[in-house]
């Protein structure tokens, strides 16, 4: 009888370790996942905001020759 508890709770004790060993893997997963999707955010936040600026600095630079052309020093004009 002894033999017996003494097996049956050694397979307890092996079929626990694997369902914590599942456990441990599905949270690492979903971990990763997570930093995986939070990098990507970032990512697209960065792209985002290179755009904006790029968009920024070409009206910046839009105005400056408009504010020259309104100012009479076009290229070409000879007085």
């Amino acid at each position: 009888m002894t033999t017996n508890l003494t097996a049956t709770g050694i397979v307890l004790l092996i079929v626990a370790g694997n369902l914590l060993t599942v456990f441990v893997l599905l949270l690492a997963a979903a971990v990763t996942f997570t930093i995986h999707k939070l990098v990507e955010r970032l990512v697209d936040a960065h792209e985002e905001w290179k755009r904006r600026r790029f968009q920024r600095r070409d009206l910046e630079t839009c105005r400056a020759i408009d504010a020259l052309g309104a100012s009479g020093h076009q290229q070409g004009d000879v007085r």
